[in-house]
């Protein structure tokens, strides 16, 4: 290991691995020509690693633009809904695309396909901010959008650590069709505007404490409550799914209560810490999913361990409680502010310094370069 996350015996698990497709759905076999043609335009030497950053790219900047609008409070702009829906189009598109060029440029490594997953993990951010856009719901709602969302791809991952399978879709409804209905559905918003989903559905003359604090204190019926709610509904569906098939594949109840533990120490915390106490989504909170989801990407290709309790996610649970339970005249609002840009220089800074370890670890073990391709590999 010597300074890296990567055992040696790590090290040589990622070099046998090979890649496993998932199932495809009807939209996926459908658009894969599409895909191939765009990949055949592109020039053989980009690397993968590259059209994979490009579509991270588009995530990072809708990210970017998505907050600065929503925490001035002021109406999102319609060139801000065109541009969510072409970075979360253009994003999915190169994230099909990476992989045929690698094959393509006789590139494919395991390297590869950790590297796409990890920029997974990190697009999840975007695509919780361009939901926010379009229904603009209460910071205690979002919170609750923000981390089942993340809790969900981790433990598609998670269940992959166990089965050795990651799933892409359930039935004929998979990733292809949510984020491309994702891009839909911000270009209608574009086009059409938002206003439909504040129609009250239900006035509530007595609203329950729950629904107002789920509501942010409005006690009407809207569709975008309705669509929130719908949402979580999917993801338990799923989640419990989930829960059987690695249930199925370890058949051992102590294996499993161990399995579950790793939900406990890690997205279950996360979540428990970003809708009880902070009852906001900050990016804090989003870099922490990331960084325990990316260990659990690479730690399961290694077949490594997994701690079941990340330490990694305990400054964030500290500060979250700090700040919301210690109040001191002296710890000024400017102060607050300053600990939570520490936090979110923190994470981003730790999830750096962790992928590059685990990346150097394994293009040296590997003989490759993250963004170049070697000639001698290429087809001719």
């Amino acid at each position: 290991k010597e300074g890296g996350v990567l055992t040696k015996d790590g090290c040589e698990q990622i070099a046998r691995h090979k890649y496993q497709a998932g199932s495809y759905t009807y939209l996926d076999t459908l658009l894969n020509p599409f895909w191939t043609f765009l990949t055949e335009r592109l020039p053989l030497w980009m690397a993968p690693n590259v059209v994979t950053t490009i579509g991270g790219v588009c995530c990072w900047i809708s990210y970017i633009f998505s907050v600065s609008y929503l925490k001035q409070g002021t109406e999102i702009p319609t060139w801000l809904y065109l541009w969510n829906s072409f970075s979360l189009f253009a994003y999915y598109t190169l994230d099909c695309m990476d992989g045929k060029q690698a094959r393509r440029t006789n590139s494919s490594s395991p390297l590869g396909q950790l590297f796409d997953h990890g920029i997974d993990a990190m697009g999840n951010l975007s695509h919780v901010q361009a939901v926010q856009c379009i229904f603009q719901l209460c910071p205690q709602s979002m919170v609750v959008l923000q981390c089942s969302l993340q809790t969900a791809f981790y433990q598609a991952q998670w269940e992959e650590y166990y089965t050795g399978s990651l799933p892409h879709a359930t039935g004929n409804v998979g990733v292809t069709e949510v984020t491309y209905g994702m891009a839909v559905w911000s270009l209608l918003t574009a086009l059409f505007g938002r206003n439909l989903y504040d129609y009250p559905l239900l006035q509530l003359d007595t609203a329950p404490s729950w629904w107002l604090w789920w509501t942010g204190g409005i006690s009407q019926v809207q569709i975008k409550h309705i669509a929130a709610i719908l949402w979580i509904f999917l993801v338990i569906g799923l989640t419990i799914l989930s829960y059987i098939r690695v249930y199925n594949h370890v058949q051992s109840p102590k294996v499993f209560l161990s399995a579950v533990s790793k939900l406990a120490g890690g997205p279950w915390l996360l979540s428990f810490v970003g809708i009880v106490i902070n009852q906001q989504p900050t990016l804090a909170l989003g870099l922490s999913f990331c960084l325990i989801t990316i260990k659990i990407i690479v730690l399961s290709m290694a077949k490594m361990a997994y701690a079941s309790l990340q330490l990694s996610i305990v400054p964030f649970c500290i500060a979250s409680v700090w700040l919301r339970y210690f109040e001191h005249e002296w710890f000024t609002e400017n102060m607050k502010q300053t600990l939570e840009w520490a936090l979110d220089i923190y994470y981003l800074i730790s999830i750096s310094m962790w992928a590059r370890r685990a990346i150097s670890q394994l293009c040296q073990k590997l003989n490759v370069k993250l963004f170049r391709i070697d000639h001698t590999q290429k087809k001719e």
